[in-house]
C-alpha cells in the first residue's frame, strides 16, 4: 500500500510540475501592427525595424521572424527576437493609430 502512495504523490508532483511548464510555454507575445517601427539600441547602434504585412523589414531584406532579425544584430546563435526588442522598445505605429 506505501508503495501505491508515494507512486500517487510522484504522479501528482510531476503534473503539477508539467502543468506549470505548459502555462509558461504558452505565452503569446502579439506581433505589432503593419508599418509600426520598432528600434533598438545595441552595442550603441541603433537598429530600426519596420513590421510589413509579410513580416519584418530590416535593412532593406526581408524577414520572417524578429528572432532571425536579432540574431544577425547579435550574432548570437540563440536569442529570443520578442524579448531582445522588447527590452528597450520603443514603437512608432506607422498606420496613424
Amino acid at each position: 500500500m506505501a508503495a501505491k502512495k508515494k507512486s500517487a504523490a510522484k504522479k501528482k508532483a510531476a503534473t503539477k510540475r508539467k502543468s506549470a511548464a505548459t502555462r509558461k510555454s504558452a505565452t503569446v507575445v502579439q506581433r505589432p501592427k503593419t508599418g509600426t517601427a520598432i528600434t533598438r539600441e545595441f552595442k550603441g547602434a541603433k537598429h530600426t525595424v519596420k513590421v510589413t504585412a509579410d513580416g519584418y523589414s530590416y535593412k532593406g531584406a526581408e524577414y520572417g521572424s524578429l528572432t532571425a532579425i536579432a540574431k544577425v544584430i547579435t550574432g548570437y546563435a540563440s536569442i529570443s527576437g520578442p524579448r531582445f526588442f522588447a527590452a528597450d522598445q520603443t514603437s512608432k505605429n506607422g498606420g496613424g493609430a
